[in-house]
Parts: C-alpha cells; structure tokens; sequence
C-alpha cells in the first residue's frame, strides 16, 4: 500500500480574509472615535512641544487599547502621563474660571463703586448748586443794600449843599411874615383901612387867608376869617374876636418857629454833616459786602462747573463700566462652558482608561498563526516607539 502523503492545512478563502481585515480597519476606526476626547484634550494642552504632541497623539491608542491589567511597563507609565496631560488641562481651564470669576468679582465692585460715585458727585453737583443760589440771593441783597447806601448818600450830601439855600429861605420867610404881622395884619385888625377902599383890604384879606391856610389855618376858620377882618373892631362880636385872635397867634407861632429853625442851622449844619460821614461809611461797608459777595458768587459757579464736570465723568466712567461687565460675564460663561467640556471629556477618558480593550481585532484573528503575537504598528506608533525619554519627561511634567 502506498504511502499517505502528509496533509496540509487548508488555506482560508482569499475573500473571507478581506472581509476580516475590513472588519478589523473598522474596529481600529471605532476604537480611535472613542478616543477622540483625549486627542481634544491633548490638542488643548499648552505648553507641548509639537513633537511631544504628536508623541502623545500617536501613542495613546495604542496604551489604551490594553486593559489595565494587562499593560506592560510602557504603556502604564504613557498612561500614567495621559492622567497628568488631562489633569493639567482640567486644572488650566479650572484657573481660568477662578480668574474669570475673580475678574468679575473686580468688576463688579468697580461698577458699584462707579455708581456710588455718580450718587455722590449729583449730590456734590446738587449742593453746589444751592451754594451757588444762596451766594446770587446774598450778592443781589448787597447790591440792592449798596444802591439804596448809594441814594442816601447822595441825599445827605444833597441837604448839606442846599443848607445855605434853606437858612436864606427860611430868613425871608420869617422876615415876610414878621412883615405881615406887623403890617397889613396890624391894620386889618384894627380896621384902618377905609370903607372907600373896600376892593384893597378885600384883597389884602384873601392874600392873609392865603398866607394863613398855608401855615395851618383850620377849615372852619378860613370862610370866618374874612368877615371877621371886614367889620369893624367895634362892632366884632365874641366869635369874630377869637377868630382873629386864632389866626394872630397863628401867624406868632410861625414866626418863632422859623426863629427857632434859624437858630439850630448851626446844630443842624453838623447833623447833616455827620449823616453824610455816616453814610459815606455805610456805602463803604456795602461796597465792600456788595465785591465780596460778587467774588463768593464767581467762586460758587466755579464749583458748579467743576461739580458738573465731575458728574458728567462718573457718569461716563459708570456707562464705560456696563459693556466691560458685560464682556467678563461672557467670559467667565465661556470659561464655565470650557471646563464643563474639559470635565466631560476627562470624564470619557477616564472611562477609557478603566475599559478593556484587550479584546483581540479581527484583523489579528485573520492574521496567520506567525503574525498573530502583534498587531503591526501604524505610522504614529512607530514615530511613538522612537520617542526619547527627554520628550515623556516633558509630557508628564
């Protein structure tokens, strides 16, 4: 009998090995979507150089894909920099909100503060205004004080001019009625002038009423008067004797008086000189009280200009304050938005680091049996494997 020759093992179909190798592509292409949050968290990472970026980039897959009990050194210790690379951006994108927040916090405080100074400096503004009426009240008071100082003044030194004039008129008064007593009264009360000569005492009569009536004849007298004068001293009853005797003491009285006047012009030549001294002083005192008062008023509207302009800055400065406030509010939201994202995706990292992904892809399955220890490498793991310690020092620090 002849010999058996040895049976070879059967080849699988050319085409059910493509498809396998497919299937694993797909699954590699799987694996690398899930690991798209650490590949945004690496590209987030300030401070990598770009080789060691690409390092980190190339050789995470591949450390990830183990579990983590099966692991080798390398892989642990990459992973291991992975969690520092994570933490690192968490911790970047925590101190960013804290100084968001603190910005705002600053903010703030500088936009409340610039409102209390927009209260303040109305009410600074408000007071100055009333200052400013108070001294407009007192410098028209002083400038009507030292108008009327100026119309007194000019009186006084009036009545002192015109004193020489008073005392000559006071002396032809006094000498015209002295005159008149003595004469035309005289005769008309002792009824000299003839019966004839009616029409001349008639009017001397009227010219003594006249006189009369000026310098104090009561009503009653003035219609009583005259018929009193035009009858005869003998035949004058009671009433047309006290009538005239009325009258007389009249015209007596007045005399003294201007007698009296002329002998106190000299009294009365030094009162009108001290009311000129004395008003000389008061104008004086009010022209002083009146620039004074004008000076204060200048300076209260100064203030208020100043005020104003004060009002007017914090008003501004507390407008500026609105849009900044608004810009470091979207700041600190934006800063919350990021480490949110940040958190979620360091929250699908760390759940891919404690999967296992030791399962064995297909394309190792349709490998033959002499390929079947590892998988081949792609492109960013061999660049991976030949990385220097310097750049995993620098990607764990």
């Amino acid at each position: 009998m002849g010999k058996r020759a040895a049976s070879t093992p059967a080849s699988p179909p050319k085409g059910k090995v493509a498809r396998k190798f497919q299937d694993a592509i797909e699954v590699e292409d799987c694996f690398l979507d899930q690991c798209a949050p650490l590949f945004e968290l690496i590209s987030q990472t300030s401070g990598l150089s770009a080789a060691c970026r690409d390092m980190l980039l190339a050789m995470s897959p591949h450390c990830l894909r183990s579990a983590k009990d099966h692991r080798h050194a390398y892989q642990t210790t990459m992973v291991e920099v992975l969690c520092k690379v994570v933490a690192g951006v968490e911790l970047e994108h925590t101190t960013a909100l804290q100084a968001a927040g603190a910005e705002v916090t600053e903010v703030d405080s500088q936009k409340k503060a610039a409102a209390s100074a927009v209260v303040a400096s109305q009410e600074a503004a408000d007071s100055a205004v009333q200052e400013r009426d108070l001294k407009d009240a007192a410098c028209k008071s002083a400038t009507q004080a030292a108008t009327e100082d100026h119309t007194v003044l000019a009186a006084a030194e009036k009545s002192v001019v015109t004193l020489d004039l008073e005392r000559a008129e006071i002396e032809t008064g006094k000498t015209e009625h002295a005159d008149l007593i003595a004469g035309t009264w005289a005769a008309l009360k002792a009824g000299a002038i003839p019966g004839q000569k009616w029409r001349e005492r008639a009017k001397l009569i009227a010219g003594v009423v006249e006189t009369l009536e000026k310098i104090g004849l009561e009503a009653s007298l003035q219609s009583g008067l005259p018929v009193a004068l035009k009858a005869k001293p003998g035949e004058r009853g009671k009433f047309a004797e006290h009538a005239i005797d009325f009258a007389e003491a009249i015209l007596v009285k007045h005399v003294a008086a201007l007698d009296q006047k002329l002998g106190g012009m000299e009294a009365e030549a030094g009162n009108r000189a001290k009311a000129v001294a004395d008003a000389e002083a008061a104008l004086t005192a009010a022209t002083q009280n009146q620039s004074g008062s004008e000076s204060a008023l200048i300076e209260a509207e100064s203030l208020v200009s100043a005020k104003n302009k004060e009002m007017t800055a914090t008003q501004k400065a507390e407008r500026a304050m609105e849009p900044k406030f608004k810009q470091v509010s979207a700041s600190l939201e934006q800063a919350k938005g990021n480490l949110q994202g940040v958190q979620v995706l360091a929250a699908k990292f760390a759940l891919l680091c404690e999967e296992c992904h030791a399962k064995k892809t297909l394309a190792q399955e349709a490998s033959p049996p002499a390929l079947q220890p590892e998988a081949p490498l792609s492109p960013k793991a061999e660049v991976a494997v030949s990385i220097s310690e310097g750049q995993m020092a620098e990607a764990g620090a």
